[in-house]
């Protein structure tokens, strides 16, 4: 798998476009852009390690606007970009990382690729240090190249997370990573291992009717079901959200929220309409107090 992997980012240099969407559903992390209301987030709960509270997004603060500081905990992220992120002409410029600020969280990015999210999260956030590793050697190596790489923020490794310290970080995200690995319960017993007690994971990655899953001749699987990927030899799963969860449970986790959405587009070719439904997870080991 790694050969396939290496073989696809030597190609194209980086396959996938930075997430800057995240903030939709994790602003925990992703700072709301200045020009997004808290209405338009996905995701309905703020989700504090620090204080270990679950925060529910009341009418009160939606009505709040861009301020999520107003009835929230004073750990939520402020966006500290040093410049426009919404000037069309930076579209296919390299952007710098976010004024740099005292860290609040760690974060471990797992399966990193090429940095298309903790590239956009540090661009935005200046106050967190970042731990990101892939298998793809060649996946870290352009992700170093990258204009404006700093180790002392972002700590690159080509590995797995088996050698780092046990409840080492605040945040463990596993981003459209997880539907490619056919090991799910390994990366979640390692992503147990990693977090803090009071941390949170989050998973975001394919349901098993999105339009890739669907298209495809695939095969029932232990947590939905799996099918292989045209052209490069790399598997791509689709989650059934039960069985994940179940499996979290399983290994004594705790569920904190769960989203699944299905959005449809359409091409502009074709006229063909297809849906990309994905999913939520954000789950960790203690039990948090709700508030509103």
């Amino acid at each position: 798998m790694e050969e396939n992997w290496n073989a696809i980012f030597s190609v194209q240099h980086h396959p996938y476009r930075d997430r800057h969407w995240l903030w939709q559903l994790i602003p925990e992390l992703f700072p709301l852009p200045p020009t997004q209301e808290v209405s338009f987030l996905k995701t309905k709960f703020f989700i504090c390690p620090i204080c270990k509270l679950k925060i529910k997004f009341n009418q009160e603060v939606k009505e709040h606007k861009t301020d999520l500081k107003y009835k929230l905990c004073p750990h939520n992220p402020t966006w500290s970009s040093q410049i426009n992120l919404y000037d069309s002409n930076l579209k296919q410029l390299s952007v710098p990382f976010a004024l740099e600020q005292p860290i609040v969280f760690s974060v471990l990015d797992v399966g990193c690729g090429t940095g298309a999210t903790c590239f956009p999260l540090l661009e935005k956030n200046g106050a967190v240090k970042i731990t990101a590793f892939d298998f793809s050697k060649q996946a870290i190596s352009n992700a170093k190249e990258r204009r404006f790489y700093d180790e002392k923020r972002l700590s690159l490794c080509v590995d797995d997370a088996t050698k780092f310290n046990l409840g080492q970080f605040d945040f463990v995200l596993i981003i459209f990573v997880l539907s490619s690995i056919l090991e799910v319960k390994n990366v979640i017993l390692m992503a147990k291992a990693a977090v803090k007690n009071g941390g949170i994971c989050v998973i975001v990655d394919y349901s098993e009717n999105d339009y890739r899953i669907v298209r495809r001749e695939s095969q029932q699987f232990e947590y939905g079901v799996v099918c292989q990927r045209a052209g490069d030899s790399t598997i791509l799963i689709g989650f059934n959200i039960l069985l994940l969860k179940k499996l979290i449970a399983d290994v004594g986790m705790i569920v904190y929220e769960e989203l699944e959405w299905i959005k449809v587009e359409k091409n502009r070719k074709t006229g063909q309409t297809f849906e990309r439904a994905h999913f939520m997870l954000k789950f960790g080991i203690q039990v948090l107090v709700e508030t509103q």
